[in-house]
């Protein structure tokens, strides 16, 4: 499994910023301690979903990676190389030990 963590990819947080004219937009930012993840990344599928009468993006892609306590769903990581943020839907404990999480992501270009 530890060979298969082959895609270096940086976690990120969302903050909310004032614009300038009375509103907010999202800052992401990256977070400070350990902001580098290793992940081994598959796809899910895709397409889209039907969710309280709205078409939503589904999950298109499962990650798993070592496990962190520090992460949380409507975080983001950001793979450089391919250009590509995985937007996290959820994640568990892959077998209850905390040893790896699966997350369920959905990509998006940067």
């Amino acid at each position: 499994m530890i060979g298969a963590l082959r895609h270096a990819l940086r976690l990120q947080t969302a903050h909310r910023a004032p614009d300038g004219g009375g509103g907010w937009h999202l800052v992401w930012q990256d977070v400070a301690a350990r902001p580098l993840v290793y992940a081994a990344i598959e796809s899910a599928g895709g397409g889209e979903a039907l969710r309280q009468h709205k078409r939503t993006p589904a999950v298109s892609h499962r990650l798993r990676i070592r496990y962190r306590s520090d992460m949380t769903a409507g975080m983001r990581l950001i793979d450089m190389a391919g250009g590509a943020a995985y937007e996290i839907v959820s994640l568990h404990d892959a077998a209850g030990d905390a040893r790896w999480l699966e997350i369920a992501a959905l990509k998006k270009p940067l």
